[in-house]
């Protein structure tokens, strides 16, 4: 698709629009049918990115404002009149706040798990802070400080260092801040900083991507340096 273009998306997608905040050439217009959003021109890397949003319809956009629907060759109706507004605009004052990067959140994504076809080294372990505690009291002072760990609200604990815990949990393998369950890989089979514009991370941020079409996302801050201290005091934090 050459030219003007426009995609059709259905409301519960607004989200996923937050990866795009940094294009400047992008507007998005709301109306009955859903979201609106175009463009001057479809480049391969916007396109790749527009294909992940759930949802969505692709229409050319030709003489005076028609629509052709991709694949199709005879216009089906008009653009909207509007009003539109620049995407960076609309996102400021649209979206939740829950929808901007920082906390460990948890959010629906669109993509899906299947079988990877290479083993990887897992790079990070989920267990819960009870185990990982119980495994801390008499592990070895030189083991307990290769590890940082993140805690999440549910009572979970994500270790990340060399070599992990041997504690019962789901390991996962990390590319570029991307973490999938060990054996597991994401589809479409897109690059991984791909993946990372989709989803918005910024530097330092670690998505991990679960089987139930969710990420947890997990900012640098929330790393803290394990120890026996450390985990007691997050364990009676969430007590």
């Amino acid at each position: 698709m050459s030219g003007p273009w426009t995609v059709l998306l259905p409301r519960e997608s607004a989200a996923a629009l937050a990866r795009l905040r940094g294009n400047a050439a992008l507007g998005v217009c709301e109306s009955a049918a859903g979201l609106w959003l175009r463009g001057p021109q479809l480049d391969e890397s916007l396109d790749r990115q527009l294909r992940l949003i759930p949802g969505g319809r692709r229409f050319a956009v030709v003489d005076e404002g028609q629509l052709v629907a991709e694949g199709n060759l005879v216009p089906l109706g008009r653009v909207p009149e509007g009003p539109w507004a620049l995407l960076s605009e609309w996102l400021e004052v649209s979206l939740p706040a829950a929808n901007i990067p920082g906390a460990i959140t948890r959010a629906a994504v669109s993509l899906t798990l299947v079988p990877a076809a290479l083993e990887r080294e897992p790079a990070l372990l989920e267990t819960t802070l009870a185990q990982l505690m119980e495994y801390v009291a008499t592990a070895p002072q030189w083991r307990i400080e290769r590890w940082t760990f993140a805690a999440t609200q549910d009572g979970s604990a994500i270790v990340r260092g060399t070599p992990l815990p041997p504690l019962p949990g789901t390991q996962w393998v990390l590319d570029q801040g991307i973490a999938a369950p060990a054996g597991l890989t994401w589809s479409p089979p897109v690059d991984a900083d791909v993946v990372r514009q989709l989803l918005g991370l910024v530097d330092g941020e670690i998505a991990l991507l679960r089987a139930d079409g969710t990420c947890d996302r997990i900012v640098a801050d929330h790393w803290v340096r394990a120890s026996r201290s450390a985990l007691r005091g997050t364990l009676e934090a969430r007590r």
